[in-house]
């Protein structure tokens, strides 16, 4: 039939999947950060910030790539 939703299961994984865009204090209270040291590392990283809200997701992983990076040149 047309118009059946495909259900719980499907809405969940679909909004996995979604990028969260957040503003730089919204996610600074998410990543336990400062405001102005989310905003820094995004310039530091070259993350993109769109109509004043950040990919938390990209964030995220910038930063841990970000740190592994850093860690691994302070030991060589």
């Amino acid at each position: 039939m047309i118009g059946i939703s495909r259900g719980a299961e499907s809405n969940e994984e679909e909004q996995r999947d979604v990028s969260i865009h957040l503003t730089p204090t919204e996610l600074a209270d998410e990543m336990k950060m400062k405001r102005r040291d989310v905003l820094f590392k995004c310039q530091e990283m070259g993350v993109p910030i769109f109509n004043g809200r950040i990919d938390k997701t990209l964030f995220a992983s910038s930063l841990r790539r970000f740190t592994e990076q850093t860690q691994r040149a302070r030991t060589a």
